[in-house]
Parts: structure tokens; C-alpha cells; sequence
């Protein structure tokens, strides 16, 4: 009898440690990312989406001083989620550029932050409750075309603005060391769901030449009403802000009656507007969120499926 019960423990165990195996096996390698990983103290790893060597990584931004925009401190504010970044560099910031806030109220002031909660990352995904307003912000990436969306939970204003003078390590002295200075930025509303311009900076931690992120951005749903600002100042319907050399944005409401979920592609290109709007057409010609998700996490499986580790 006890002879019985060794041998069917035995098989017990090769059962479950055989099951066990094949379980793991046929687990996603993607599932196995963790871009938390390397983004407090000094590490700069950046959190957000990104595909594998894309050109667009979209994502919070904390302070103008963080390197990949993200700071782990639950009291700093989100003031935007920005459509480039860097991730894991030392020295002084780099990119930043044309950032992204949704909002539910007037639009007083060109400055809007919230802190957070419920914050997640994973593979091509990032999401993050802005407290503020109860706004629930998802990204995901393409290689050059960033797909945001917001869930508008209080059903109240439903409010976005674009601010094409953002950028992350500026700093109020010219030409400080391996800082990033503001050159120029220009912004266009084209219709009631398109929107085009383009932010001109300078230095950083490589303390290179003036370089130009062009973007274009497409609302799946029109937005009702508009403006823009230069500057400090706000102009109520004004479509368009010409290149000056300040710092330039537009701010859009959409339909109370609409539903609450807004959703944006923005496509960047260093070589120009048009190229943008071509990279959004190319790259993301649908509005399925979770499809173009699962695109992203493909592409990772495709190159981490290519490594075995085994541990004993």
C-alpha cells in the first residue's frame, strides 16, 4: 500500500512539474516587461510605450528636470504626456516635445496639472488616473505615431490642450550646461478633428544644434470649440499661431453630448508636418486602441522569442 501511494505521489509531481513547464512555455515573453524596472533613483529609464527601436515614446511628465519625464514620487504633478523621450541617459534632459493634457474645466490659464493614481505600465501600454479631474489616460505606441485615450469619468467639460513650446530641461539661463533652450514652435487647427504644427529646440545633454519635431494629430471625435495661445496670452477661436519665436498651443473642447472617451493619434516626423500626417496614415489607420497594442507587443515577441534562458 504505501509502496501505492510513493509511486502515485511520484507521478503526482512529474505531472505538475511537466504541466508547470509547458505552462511557462507557452506564456508571451513580452508578459515578462516590466518598464517600472530602472526608473527610480537614477536610472532614467523611461515607463511608457515604446516599440522596438520606434522613433515615438509617449509618456507622463513629471518635472522639466527628469530625464525620461517620469519621477516616482506620488506627490509630483503630471503636467503633460509628451510624444519623445529618452530613456536610461544621464547629463541634462533631452526632447520632450509636443505635449498632450486632457482637462475638465475652463481653460484660464496654459497651465494645468493633476497628481495621480492607479498608474500602470506594460509592454506598448501606460495608464494613469489624473485625480484632478478623474481623467483616465492610456497610451500606446507605433514606431512614429503615439495613440492616446481618455476616459472622461465625470462626464463634465470635456477639455484637450496641445502645447507645441513644451520640452523637458529648460532652464532660465541661457545656454546653461547641457540644458535645453526654446527656439521657436508653430501650431495650426485645419478642422474640427485635425491639428498640425511643430517645436524648434536647441542643446540638451549632447548640447546639440536647434532640431524640429513636427507633428500632426487626429481626433476620432470633432471638437466643438477652440483657441490657442502665444505666449501668456489666450485667443478664444483663434485657429492658428505663426511662428514668432514664443512658445505657441491650442486648447479644444468637444461635446458634452459625446460620449466620455476621447481618442487622439498624434504621428511625428523631423522631416515635416505632411510626413507626419503620413506616418499616422502608414502606421495606425484605424481607431482600435487595443489592436494597435497588440501590434506593438508582437513586435517585442518577434525579437525576445529569439532568446532562451533556463536556471537551475
Amino acid at each position: 500500500m504505501d509502496i501505492y501511494k510513493i509511486i502515485s505521489s511520484k507521478i503526482l509531481v512529474f505531472i505538475f512539474v511537466l504541466t508547470s513547464q509547458n505552462f511557462l512555455l507557452s506564456q508571451n515573453y513580452y508578459t515578462y516587461i516590466d518598464p517600472f524596472i530602472g526608473s527610480v533613483g537614477k536610472g532614467n529609464v523611461f515607463v511608457g510605450p515604446a516599440a522596438p527601436f520606434g522613433m515615438v515614446k509617449p509618456g507622463p511628465d513629471y518635472g522639466l528636470g527628469r530625464n525620461s519625464g517620469y519621477d516616482p514620487d506620488t506627490l509630483q504633478t503630471i503636467f503633460g504626456f509628451s510624444q519623445t523621450h529618452v530613456s536610461g541617459t544621464g547629463g541634462g534632459p533631452k526632447y520632450g516635445n509636443i505635449s498632450i493634457m486632457p482637462f475638465n474645466e475652463e481653460f484660464n490659464s496654459i497651465y494645468q496639472e493633476s497628481l495621480r493614481s492607479n498608474e500602470k505600465t506594460k509592454c506598448g501600454y501606460y495608464s494613469v488616473n489624473l485625480k484632478k479631474w478623474n481623467i483616465n489616460v492610456e497610451l500606446t505606441t507605433s514606431d512614429r505615431v503615439a495613440f492616446h485615450r481618455y476616459t472622461f469619468l465625470n462626464n463634465n467639460k470635456k477639455g484637450i490642450k496641445i502645447d507645441a513650446g513644451s520640452f523637458l530641461g529648460e532652464e532660465p539661463i541661457p545656454d546653461s550646461r547641457e540644458a535645453q533652450q526654446f527656439v521657436g514652435s508653430e501650431i495650426q487647427i485645419l478642422s474640427d478633428t485635425e491639428i498640425q504644427g511643430y517645436s524648434r529646440i536647441r542643446g540638451g545633454w549632447n548640447n546639440g544644434e536647434a532640431y524640429t519635431v513636427y507633428f500632426y494629430a487626429v481626433f476620432e471625435q470633432p471638437f466643438t470649440n477652440i483657441g490657442t495661445w502665444k505666449g501668456n496670452s489666450i485667443f478664444p477661436d483663434k485657429k492658428d499661431q505663426p511662428d514668432t519665436g514664443e512658445k505657441v498651443g491650442a486648447y479644444l473642447f468637444f461635446s458634452d453630448s459625446q460620449i466620455g472617451i476621447v481618442q487622439v493619434k498624434i504621428g511625428i516626423s523631423f522631416l515635416s508636418s505632411q510626413k507626419a500626417k503620413y506616418n499616422i496614415e502608414n502606421e495606425i489607420p484605424h481607431w482600435d486602441f487595443n489592436k494597435e497594442l497588440q501590434e506593438t507587443c508582437n513586435k517585442w515577441e518577434a525579437l525576445l522569442n529569439k532568446i532562451e534562458i533556463e536556471g537551475t
